[in-house]
């Protein structure tokens, strides 16, 4: 039979036209009608722009990132793949199925997914790999990071540079928005020094020249955007007593050798859990409010925290109703869950913070109500978190205000009847699995399969009772 061949050009961009069709033969009517354009692929965009192979894309500008896959047939099972560079660490997520050959949907379902990947590294300089692919074929891809661009230092010792793999990103005007500033690291509640432009050099400031010594960290701004990788600006003291630090806290940050500053850290904030007054408490909190901007894990300070669950639980108990979000948070970047600290340490530093408030309020407390309030303030901005913290906050009470009998309780009625308990971890195993969708597989994550080897698991399902991550 007679056949033609009929090429089309790959087009780029992702709004294909219609491929008009003509047939004919003979002295018959010739027949027309539109098809789609056979042409298969994705891309991602930002601000309407289409963005190349592993382009760089801030993790916190992810709710602007958009994926297009185009499909005619419609037909094919697409993922979205995550990578974590370096490791075996990912996620696979499966995509909605594609309405009249097209996808068009925004990442920001995945932002917090990719924070809390990054976060895991400690690392400012980590990357995900995120891919859309189609049996193992990758069609598009970019890398996920917490900066798309750094600050480097110049040849010239009083001059930093800003440093992208893509110049046009910054397009024109730069001048106007962006800013660089340089904070102490070791009192970051200290007003930041400004920076100069370079009047002869595009993409340069000029550092003051009186900073004091100390380790600085120098910022970049674009507009209110943190936008990027801050640098480590340290000055050398003439002598030992230039750096002029008078806490424990600073003294450790100043220390310019990595392993002794590490151990110092290390009991700083250990001391800080068992010391309710410990003058470097505003200075933690001061380190803490630089997370409204970047994440904990580029700070030392913060990434000693989980391993001192004490300190943790009493950095949670002084927060007010302004820092308690904020402290809240930390477990969003940072390598712990606030419900799984041991009880015996929310002990210790509920009974540590509780009686410094009542040897400060002393004859004016007489009762003990204005301790059972301050217990009860924390109660409830706990509790409104997550529903471990009902039993916890009966349980400190018991311990700690037995004066205050409790009312309606969950801790008493599951000693009343502990049936309770049963049922309630069964319907929470119910809520947990309605989470999850056939096809999921247990996560293949070096740390979980080495864990797995040790772990018995004859008690219980093992698919029952363990969530993917």
């Amino acid at each position: 039979p007679d056949e033609a061949t009929v090429v089309c050009p790959a087009i780029a961009g992702t709004n294909l036209p219609l491929l008009a069709v003509e047939i004919c033969w003979g002295d018959g009517q010739p027949v027309n009608f539109n098809v789609p354009y056979p042409q298969r692929g994705a891309v991602f965009l930002m601000g309407g722009r289409t963005l190349t192979r592993d382009a760089a894309v801030p993790v916190d500008r992810c709710g602007g990132l958009r994926l297009v896959v185009i499909d005619p047939a419609g037909s094919g099972r697409y993922d979205l793949d995550g990578e974590l560079i370096g490791t075996r660490f990912g996620f696979r997520s499966r995509l909605p199925p594609l309405q009249d050959g097209r996808l068009d949907l925004s990442l920001h379902a995945w932002q917090d997914r990719l924070s809390a990947l990054l976060a895991s590294q400690g690392d400012l300089d980590a990357g995900i790999r995120v891919a859309v692919t189609l049996n193992q074929q990758r069609l598009a891809q970019v890398l996920v990071m917490l900066f798309d661009a750094t600050i480097v230092p110049g040849a010239q010792r009083d001059r930093v540079y800003v440093q992208t793999d893509s110049p046009d990103r910054l397009d024109s005007g730069w001048q106007e928005r962006l800013a660089l500033s340089a904070l102490p690291l070791w009192d970051p509640s200290r007003s930041a020094r400004q920076l100069e432009c370079c009047p002869d050099e595009p993409f340069c400031w000029i550092l003051p020249e009186d900073l004091d010594p100390g380790p600085w960290w120098v910022i970049g701004r674009e507009r209110d955007w943190v936008r990027f990788r801050p640098l480590l600006w340290p000055v050398a003291a003439v002598d030992e007593s230039g750096l002029g630090v008078e806490s424990p806290l600073a003294e450790a940050i100043c220390e310019p050798d990595k392993g002794v500053r590490q151990q110092h850290l290390s009991e700083v904030v250990a001391v800080l859990g068992s010391n309710p007054d410990g003058p470097d408490w505003p200075r933690l909190f001061a380190y803490i409010d630089l997370t409204r901007e970047f994440s904990p894990s580029a700070l030392h300070i913060l990434r000693e925290l989980p391993g001192h669950p004490r300190t943790l639980a009493m950095a949670l108990l002084r927060a007010g109703d302004d820092a308690f979000e904020r402290v809240w948070s930390l477990a969003e970047g940072l390598p712990f869950l606030w419900w799984l600290i041991p009880v015996e340490d929310w002990l210790a530093a509920s009974a540590d913070y509780l009686a410094t408030v009542q040897d400060a309020l002393g004859d004016a407390d007489a009762d003990g109500e204005l301790v059972v309030a301050v217990l009860d303030g924390f109660r409830n901005r706990a509790q409104s978190r997550h529903q471990a913290f009902n039993p916890l906050c009966d349980w400190l009470q018991e311990h700690l205000v037995p004066w205050k009998p409790l009312g309606h309780s969950l801790l008493r009625a599951i000693r009343a009847q502990p049936a309770l308990l049963n049922n309630l971890v069964a319907g929470t195993e119910g809520e947990l699995q309605a989470r999850h969708g056939p096809g999921e597989t247990w996560p293949i994550g070096a740390e979980i399969l080495d864990r797995a080897k040790t772990m018995s698991f004859s008690q219980f399902r093992f698919g029952d009772r363990s969530e993917p991550f």
